[in-house]
């Protein structure tokens, strides 16, 4: 197999340092160049020369002079004299020659994880998890395209900013991924198609009922591929809490086997339709590893399937966390996360604890500093469930508004779900951790207490709490199943 083009790669070199293209398009494309794009030791030490020069004198060298350049072998200076005159004439030509050189670069990490997995596997002693891990991760390093995110753009001198700024005003806007919860969409348009996502929530605040509720919706909304890994139960659990949703047949009968004739075939038919519906374009899938996975073992097991969302539930369950500095590895992965993210074009959701009294990440707060979008809700107050409302609150929010909004809590069929009216919906500034201003749920409760004194519709509201009051006394909160028959 060919691992390298030695005519592409002279051309490439030879172009760059040409004259003939405009110096700013040229400055663009050097940047997205590393010396492992070319194989070839006389190119590639050819190219860290020019690359230093570069940078020390902010102007480029001619190919005349990086023949005769001392600082390099004398054999590489003679090999670069005898190299084909071939060159680009055009930025065009430039860039495909430059993206000639990434194809083998990919072609030659595929080959030599190859190569490295077939010598470990041939010891008398093999360590095959170390060896799946090491390879899985060269996989990705030749999956990723780094010309991507290489680019240096510039005003001023060698400026490369026009075309971007063209692009930015005149091509359609980053693409927003549908919630299906109105109220939030309504503002900020969806989540971001990248980047991390944080959904914390007290201790059986339903951070899974949402998670999945959500994960559905922008299944369905968005006709992309997301995926559920979920740490804290087994998959026959996490389908009894899609089928519930799915069907609106009360969980706890499916779960307990209490079904009638009538209500399993809501469920398969419910089950059936969900199917159908996203067999065209998207897909929601779940999976319940049977051992401790580490976070880059998660991603590594997802990854050849290209999901565009991909939630995590939940991040403290994930192998090495129960470390004594837990803070710091749960920031780590986190981090991890986010690079993984841009890297794969899609969006992670992670679950976390939420502290009920400082309502602020358990255990690590430098979660926060890594994610795009975090929603919270402090759901420990009985007052708040008896409302049946969950008090949703943005306290971060990449590029968005910090826009806090409620979701009627049907918890009794694992579902979560808001119009969009706009009655719940409300605005916040930021300050400077990202925290709102305000306490959104304090927010509310004085809103409401206002309402309550001066509109004519307070009196159902009351009614309604009371017959929350006398559901609780059938069912109450369960920590591994939402909600258990008394």
């Amino acid at each position: 197999m060919k691992l390298y083009a030695k005519n592409a790669e002279a051309k490439v070199l030879r172009s760059l340092l040409s004259s003939g293209i405009k110096e700013s398009t040229r400055a663009s494309l050097f940047a997205k160049l590393t010396s492992h794009d070319f194989h070839i030791e006389p190119i590639q030490a050819a190219f860290e020369r020019a690359q230093k020069v570069a940078k020390d004198r902010m102007e480029f060298m001619s190919w005349s002079e990086l023949c005769d350049d001392p600082s390099l072998e004398v054999d590489f200076r003679e090999f670069l004299t005898e190299l084909p005159k071939t060159r680009s004439k055009t930025a065009e030509d430039l860039e495909r020659s430059i993206g000639t050189l990434s194809k083998y670069r990919k072609i030659r990490i595929v080959y030599n994880a190859c190569k490295e997995g077939v010598q470990a596997m041939s010891d008398d002693k093999v360590d095959t998890d170390a060896v799946i891990e090491k390879v899985g991760l060269a996989l990705g390093k030749a999956k990723r395209n780094l010309h991507d995110t290489a680019t240096i753009y510039n005003f001023g001198k060698r400026s490369n900013i026009s075309k971007l700024v063209s692009k930015v005003l005149n091509e359609p806007a980053e693409r927003m991924l549908q919630t299906g919860f109105g109220d939030y969409d309504a503002v900020n348009g969806g989540l971001p198609s990248s980047g991390v996502m944080i959904l914390a929530a007290t201790t059986s605040g339903g951070k899974s009922v949402v998670s999945t509720n959500l994960l559905m919706n922008m299944s369905e909304l968005n006709d992309i591929s997301c995926i559920k890994v979920t740490l804290e139960m087994t998959a026959e659990q996490e389908l009894k809490r899609i089928l519930s949703k799915l069907s609106k047949v009360p969980f706890w009968k499916i779960k307990h086997g209490k079904c009638t004739e009538r209500e399993k075939a809501a469920v398969i038919k419910a089950a059936k339709a969900f199917d159908s519906k996203l067999k065209k374009k998207g897909s929601f899938s779940f999976i319940s590893p049977e051992s401790g996975l580490t976070i880059d073992q998660l991603l590594a097991t997802v990854q050849p399937f290209g999901h565009k969302v991909i939630c995590v539930d939940y991040i403290s369950l994930l192998e090495g966390v129960d470390d004594e500095n837990q803070w710091r590895v749960l920031s780590a992965i986190a981090r991890v996360c986010k690079i993984w993210s841009q890297t794969n074009d899609c969006l992670v959701i992670l679950l976390a604890q939420l502290d009920d009294t400082s309502e602020k990440l358990r255990y690590s707060k430098g979660m926060k500093e890594h994610a795009d979008i975090v929603w919270q809700w402090n759901y420990a107050d009985e007052e708040v469930r008896a409302l049946k409302k969950l008090p949703v609150k943005t306290s971060k929010a990449r590029d968005g508004e910090l826009v806090d909004f409620e979701l009627d809590d049907n918890f009794e069929i694992m579902s979560v779900s808001n119009t969009g009216s706009g009655n719940s919906r409300t605005r916040t500034t930021s300050d400077d951790d990202g925290e709102s201003a305000d306490s959104g749920l304090g927010r509310k409760k004085k809103k409401k207490k206002k309402s309550d004194s001066s509109d004519s519709d307070s009196s159902p509201r009351k009614k309604s709490k009371g017959s929350n009051k006398s559901k609780s006394k059938r069912r109450v909160a369960d920590d591994d199943d939402g909600y258990q028959l008394m």
